[in-house]
């Protein structure tokens, strides 16, 4: 696991547990711990996705480094299946 990877995790985990208190104690919006651990928590889960991306990019490049182009090809072949798929919700 590289450090992107782990990173990225680290950050949903934190970003996850922002939300513990504000499910446990059912503030909502007025309430001043709602206005600041909502925004903190959706902010490091979302900036986990990019943080993944990035992972898998050099997941990638460090397979093609070691010439295991049979891994690279299921990898990328994945990926584009998984935005295939992912396509029509957008036209929708």
């Amino acid at each position: 696991m590289n450090g992107w990877r782990k990173a990225a995790i680290w950050c949903a985990l934190i970003g996850f547990a922002c939300w513990i208190p504000l499910f446990v104690t059912g503030v909502a919006d007025p309430h001043i711990l709602f206005r600041v651990l909502m925004p903190l928590g959706l902010l490091l889960v979302f900036a986990a996705l990019p943080l993944l991306v990035i992972s898998w990019i050099v997941t990638v490049r460090q397979e093609m480094r070691a010439k295991n182009y049979v891994i690279v090809a299921i990898e990328i072949a994945g990926a584009l299946l998984l935005l295939l798929l992912q396509l029509p919700k957008f036209f929708v």
